[in-house]
């Protein structure tokens, strides 16, 4: 079986699941604290290593320093992603923790740019890579570390402390800087104080690597290990997989970059713009920040324990629709209640600058215009201001024109129209309803990333899932939410609004709402199983055809799929129509069926053991369910009631065996005149069926697809056991039987070979569209003189010289000896038929029509399911069910 068989069962360990929750959430808090203490002391940073004569313009470059380590994140993603799906998750995860705190602590050890000159910025930049590469292999890791130990009914609330965790260290960042400037000092905290909180990331590492030398490997890991089921080269399998560039895509846009500016905006753009937009005294603002950062963590455990009951993409999409309506309101808010005299004199008096190029670069050290000066000046002192083009430059404040244009004169006008640039403490009245309104933010924050661990853990396949959820989260973490601080600001600066930088939060947010609302699907409760769209083939093959093309494939229409499935739900009237997914879905691959006809509306599948049930477990959505119609055997108890699939009881010894197990849903199978697997209909059933929480009494038509009494008896006999056993549902018709008519519907049809391009009875053939499309590659074109052999016993001689070519294709794929002589390709409309006998893997045409075909081309084999029955000797179901597993499958 695939990669996570041997570690889909959980074992309930409570201290195991203790330790791997706390080492894991307690790493992620050391590791975000690293990364963060960087934005808290951003100001410091910037004037430390990048000095000039402007906070703007220091903060700015500070900010871009910060930028580079979440531009720096992806590549950590791909390079500790793939150590992580080849080598393992927890180890890849110490190497991250370790490279994190030595950067952070080089940070506080690196000499001043007044020291050492430009060597300061450049050693600051080579560690904030450091830090961007080590963060972009923690959190998948940790994340993924968590989820695949966690129980299914529980991924969303275990991961919660990994989400918890990023916001533990935001808040331990501010705890540890507001500590050491009380400890030491402003004086002392200005000089070197400051460097303290970096250095003690060495203390918090010697902890974290403590803790996480006691784990053990994840058992999934473990299992696909042992199996040799990890990919070989999981960079490359991430966007090569069948279905994983789009499930990246949805994760970046819909899920990374829309938490993240959340975050981020409560995080840092609040604290930026209580402390410059506002002028509310640094301890002060970071205090409320970081306490509404505390007290708003319970929604991350919240939120995600919700989406264990709810779902994974309602908290979600429902945070970022309340995000979209309150923010700007509540920053509003905030801007009136932190400082109402500067926001009251911002109202009364507006101050206006005039010129020609009236324009402000925020990061030029001297600004080029004279206007741009003028502008330069305001935005040093964190006033809000409006530009307008004129002949000369100007200034009004409060309609007032201002006669003195220097720095003296500004400052005296300013303060003449009641502007006031100290840092100012809020009254508590008014500090409480600032630390609500932040709270407030959390909260929406803990709705949109409480539940993303989990939600992306099942999101990705297990043998790429590190590198496949790695790359997408730090992409859109790191590009969209780690320039949100330079980005934010750097429009502040420009347009002189303290506000007019929420506008890239909300411009974010919309995009990711919508990318969920269209391609975001439910995840929670599926079980590490193996690998879904390739379920059916042995792991060599899954291997080789995500390595390099097979010599075979079959084109398979979609469209045609779900054209098929929407005729035969039209003519089952008001009844439910599933789908019989048994065979490897009929030969096409089920996962991918199972997901088209998901998609589409169909939530009723139908496989015939466990063993394909359990290969398709992952695609089980909330309201989506899966039938196995062989029941149970002794063998299969242990399997059958750890699955969320049911049985098809067909026997008594089933029903008494699931009694007696305390198996819960189930469906049973009713034999009324086919003669197989099925309770008979001449007993009891309501009585044999007692007790059993009956979710479906099935039947079977035996012979649908012709003209005999036998169906009408069928029917008499199915709807008289309707009146008497109770079920919740009752279904009885197959392909053909959906042709007889609504009569045959009941409750569920359950069509097969019609799905897949089958005609099983004349009334479907202009409706039912072929589906399989057989392609064979050309080995060999070579010419044969007459009189020559051609093929296995010399079935067929030459009359003529002629040109054959020979595919790679024989009975070993399903293409059987019925064809021999009387099968055909195509290219294009140009018919080519068979010659000779068809051998284990060679087929030969005949080309000598066609003399421009060459070796290395593709012929369409002829496989119209009622026409190449009729030639073959073969049924429309040997047809389908024969493709070997030696086809690529390729889905349009």
């Amino acid at each position: 079986m695939g990669g996570e068989v041997a570690g889909s069962a959980h074992v309930m360990d409570a201290r195991r699941d203790r330790l791997v929750i706390a080492a894991s959430a307690i790493g992620t808090v050391f590791e975000w604290y690293d990364f963060y203490i960087y934005g808290v002391l951003a100001p410091i940073i910037g004037r430390t290593f990048f000095p000039t004569d402007n906070p703007t313009v220091e903060l700015l470059y500070s900010l871009a320093g910060f930028a580079v380590g979440f531009g720096f994140r992806p590549l950590g993603a791909a390079l500790f992603g793939y150590l992580g799906d080849r080598w393992g998750r927890k180890y890849t995860f110490l190497a991250t923790i370790v490279l994190m705190g030595g950067a952070t602590a080089g940070v506080g050890l690196t000499p001043s740019a007044a020291s050492i000159g430009a060597a300061a910025p450049v050693i600051l930049i080579l560690l904030r890579i450091a830090q961007g590469l080590a963060l972009g292999g923690e959190y998948g890791g940790a994340a993924i570390y968590v989820a695949e130990h966690a129980p299914a009914g529980r991924r969303g609330f275990y991961t919660s402390f990994i989400q918890a965790g990023v916001i533990g260290g935001f808040i331990l960042s501010l705890i540890v800087v507001v500590g050491t400037q009380w400890a030491v000092g402003k004086a002392a905290w200005d000089e070197w104080g400051w460097r303290l909180p970096f250095i003690f990331s060495l203390l918090l590492l010697a902890i974290s690597l403590w803790m996480r030398l006691m784990l053990r490997e994840s058992p999934i890991f473990a299992a696909m290990k042992a199996a040799g089921e990890q990919s070989r080269n999981p960079l490359k399998e991430a966007f090569t997989y069948p279905g994983n560039r789009r499930r990246m895509l949805v994760a970046m846009i819909g899920i990374a970059a829309g938490f993240t500016v959340i975050a981020y905006t409560v995080m840092f753009q609040a604290l930026y713009f209580l402390q410059s937009g506002l002028h509310i005294a640094p301890g002060v603002a970071q205090l409320l920040v970081g306490g509404s950062a505390f007290a708003g963590v319970g929604a991350f455990l919240f939120f995600g324990w919700l989406s264990d009951r709810v779902g994974r993409k309602k908290p979600i999409v429902i945070g970022y629709a309340l995000v979209l309506v309150l923010l700007m309101p509540l920053y509003h808010f905030m801007g009136s209640t932190a400082n109402p005299a500067l926001t009251q004199a911002a109202d009364r008096a507006p101050v206006v600058v005039s010129g020609t190029d009236c324009r402000f670069d925020p990061f030029a050290k001297v600004q080029p215009t004279a206007c741009g000066k003028l502008l330069d000046h305001f935005s040093k002192r964190g006033i809000s201001y409006e530009k307008r083009e004129a002949a000369a430059p100007s200034v009004s404040i409060g309609g007032r024109a201002v006669t003195d244009l220097s720095a003296v004169g500004l400052d005296a006008a300013l303060k003449a129209a009641g502007y006031d640039s100290s840092m100012v403490t809020p009254h508590w009245r008014d500090a409480m309803l600032i630390f609500l309104a932040l709270l407030l933010l959390w909260t929406l924050s803990g709705a949109t990333y409480g539940p993303v661990a989990a939600l992306l853990s099942e999101y990705f396949p297990a043998r790429i899932r590190y590198s496949s959820l790695s790359i997408p989260y730090h992409v859109g973490t790191g590009y969209f939410g780690g320039f949100l601080p330079l980005v934010s600001q750097y429009i502040v600066a420009r347009t002189g609004d303290p506000y007019a930088g929420l506008w890239y939060t909300i411009a974010v947010v919309a995009a990711a709402l919508t990318t969920c609302l269209i391609a975001l699907p439910e995840t929670p409760g599926r079980k590490w199983t193996p690998d879904a769209s390739t379920v059916g083939l042995p792991g060599a093959i899954r291997t080789r055809m995500n390595d390099f093309s097979a010599p075979l494939r079959l084109r398979l229409d979609g469209d045609a799929l779900l054209s098929n499935w929407r005729w035969l739900k039209g003519q089952g009237g008001a009844a439910a129509c599933g789908a019989a997914i048994k065979a490897n879905g009929y030969g096409l691959g089920a996962a991918e069926v199972m997901r088209r006809l998901a998609d589409a509306g169909c939530r009723d599948f139908f496989v015939s053991n466990w063993a394909e049930a359990i290969l398709l477990e992952p695609l089980l959505e909330p309201g989506v369910s899966l039938s196995v119609l062989h029941g149970v055997r002794e063998e299969d108890i242990a399997v059958a009631l750890a699955s969320r699939a049911r049985p098809v009881l067909c026997s008594e010894g089933q029903v008494a065996r699931w009694k007696a197990a305390g198996g819960g849903p189930c469906d049973v199978m009713v034999d009324t005149g086919m003669n197989r697997l099925g309770l008979g209909w001449r007993g009891d059933v309501a009585a044999q069926t007692e007790g059993l929480q009956l979710r479906t009494l099935l039947s079977h038509l035996a012979s649908a697809d012709e003209d005999t009494p036998l169906s009408s008896s069928q029917l008499e006999r199915f709807t008289a056991l309707r009146q008497s056993v109770a079920a919740e549902r009752y279904s009885l018709a197959n392909s053909a039987g959906i042709c007889l008519g609504t009569d045959y519907a009941f409750d569920m049809t359950r069509p097969g070979i019609a799905l897949y391009g089958g005609i099983p009875r004349l009334e479907a053939a202009a409706h039912i569209r072929q589906v399989v499309f057989p392609e064979a590659q050309i080995l060999q074109r070579r010419r044969v003189p007459a009189g020559d052999a051609i093929g296995y016993n010399a079935t067929h001689v030459a009359d003529t010289d002629m040109e054959i070519a020979v595919l790679n294709l024989g009975y070993a794929d399903g293409y059987l000896r019925g064809f021999s002589g009387r099968g055909a390709m195509y290219r294009e409309q140009q018919r080519l038929p068979v010659i000779g006998r068809v051998s284990m893997d060679l087929t030969a045409v005949d080309v000598s029509g066609a003399p421009d075909i060459a070796e290395g081309e593709w012929l369409t084999v002829d496989y119209a399911l009622p026409g190449a029955a009729a030639i073959s000797g073969l049924s429309q179901y040997e047809l389908l069910t024969g493709l070997g597993a030696r086809f690529d499958r390729i889905w349009a």
